[in-house]
């Protein structure tokens, strides 16, 4: 680092070192500075979690509104990386029916009283399908 400091080039360093160019010059990558700090990253991830956005698009859109800098969305992707969340299709829950709710308790209520021995005659098996595709091919 002193050499490349002292304004020497990959290939003048890997020459003085002894080194291949390209290893010298991979260790020397600085790349852009970023444009997100370490603290709009938490920001970011705080507004991810907390569900106040969905998606690094929606990010991007209204980033003005949020108080963060204008990024493309692919940056707040890597930043939501950085910060350990990956993207992810939510998986569609079916709810309850409030006729689902009341058969389940009237089943409770009639089998409440079973024994340990009565629960052992009883196989339970677990009927839902596996594999489930939407019209979209998303599972």
């Amino acid at each position: 680092m002193v050499l490349h400091e002292e304004g020497l080039s990959g290939h003048q360093i890997a020459r003085r070192v002894r080194k291949r160019p390209s290893c010298v010059n991979r260790f020397l990558r600085t790349g852009p500075a970023r444009i997100l700090s370490v603290r709009d990253e938490r920001a970011v991830k705080r507004l991810v979690l907390s569900g106040s956005v969905d998606t690094a698009s929606e990010l991007s859109r209204h980033a003005a509104e949020l108080e963060l800098p204008a990024v493309s969305a692919k940056t707040f992707r890597r930043a939501l990386r950085r910060q350990g969340l990956v993207a992810r299709v939510k998986p569609r829950k079916l709810a309850l029916t409030e006729s689902h709710k009341r058969g389940r308790l009237t089943w409770a209520r009639q089998h409440r009283h079973w024994t340990v021995a009565d629960w052992a005659k009883v196989i339970f098996c677990d009927e839902t399908k596996l594999l489930r595709v939407n019209l979209s091919g998303r599972l």
